[in-house]
């Protein structure tokens, strides 16, 4: 996907930018709320709807998702305390077709940036 077929969003956690991090957590929790079928975050598998049989820990995992909606807060407020880059991946599958939406977190700059394609903006 070339960078005219991305919209990014920027949310500053030190609210010095435009969008501040109370922002960033409601466009989050609406992104989780939507067709959110996995969540990884740097390669660590949290959920993933797509596996057909699941472990008993990974369908405690997918229960997870039902908190992150209801408090992000209390997921994201570790991440802004990290001094390292965190970088997410929100699988989408909603009717029309499935894509991804990268969140990353820069910890010099205490912002995260969500990229969504255009096309699903």
């Amino acid at each position: 996907m070339t960078e005219s077929e991305i919209k990014e969003f920027v949310y500053s956690c030190d609210e010095t930018g435009t969008n501040n991090y109370y922002d960033f957590l409601e466009h989050i929790t609406e992104i989780i709320e939507a067709d959110c079928r996995a969540f990884i975050v740097d390669g660590e598998v949290f959920w993933n709807s797509y596996i057909q049989y699941k472990s008993y820990l990974q369908q405690i995992n997918e229960d997870y998702r039902m908190h992150l909606i209801k408090n992000a807060h209390s997921f994201f407020c570790r991440i802004n305390r990290s001094k390292n880059d965190v970088n997410i991946e929100i699988c989408m599958f909603p009717a029309e077709s499935s894509f991804t939406i990268l969140v990353s977190y820069d910890a010099i700059k205490k912002s995260y940036k969500i990229s969504v394609p255009k096309e699903f903006c």
